[in-house]
């Protein structure tokens, strides 16, 4: 009966969070997409995820989405460098009771990375696209064995393929976009798949 109440507990929560994460969509704040938001769902419920770091808090959604979805013995760690979604983000995740889950770093993750000693079940890179490539030796250092990477964003408005036309002031992003698709693609300790769903969403099996 007690797990019955907290599957019922968990759901009612996720559902609530879906709403919220709406509201921040029509906002114009940049949160999961439903496609991405319901595969990271099954992934994280089928592999037994329980603990995630996140890079790109924003205001908390996909933090307090993926607390959510692994229920009260899941932790997020998540870290964004954003004075103003920083905040947002802390009084959010208090709001709905989340605290508790979720730690949020005040950081650049490019300086905080190499500090955090894992490994986590998954990690989820949707911070500065342009970094991607940067972090991926640190998220490679503190993911476990079988563990998933999900890098959210990777086709970037279809300029990283060319399906759409490449603004110049967005070179450098689409030029590093394409370096860190090709080293998740080649690097011998990992498994990787990219996939059209949101903006591109790649996907990581740490060997």
């Amino acid at each position: 009966m007690d797990e019955t109440r907290t599957y019922l507990k968990n759901l009612t929560a996720a559902d609530e969070l879906v709403k919220f994460k709406d509201e921040m969509q029509k906002a114009y704040v940049p949160v999961l997409t439903d496609d991405v938001m319901n595969l990271l769902h099954v992934l994280i419920r089928s592999h037994g995820v329980r603990s995630i770091l996140e890079v790109g808090t924003a205001v908390g959604v996909s933090a307090m989405l993926f607390a959510s979805f692994m229920g009260e013995s899941g932790k997020v760690t998540t870290i964004e460098r954003d004075d103003n979604y920083y905040y947002q983000a802390v009084k959010n995740i208090d709001k709905f009771g989340l605290s508790g889950q979720i730690e949020v770093l005040h950081a650049d993750a490019m300086d905080i990375l190499r500090t955090l000693s894992g490994p986590y079940d998954m990690i989820f890179l949707d911070g500065a696209k342009a970094h991607y490539i940067h972090m991926l030796e640190e998220c490679i250092r503190l993911l476990k064995s079988r563990g998933l990477l999900a890098a959210d964003n990777v086709l970037f408005r279809g300029m990283v393929t060319g399906e759409t036309k490449l603004i110049r002031r967005k070179i450098t992003i689409v030029k590093r976009m394409r370096i860190f698709l090709e080293e998740i693609s080649t690097r011998e300790e990992l498994i990787s798949s990219v996939l059209t769903i949101g903006d591109g969403l790649s996907l990581s099996v740490k060997k």
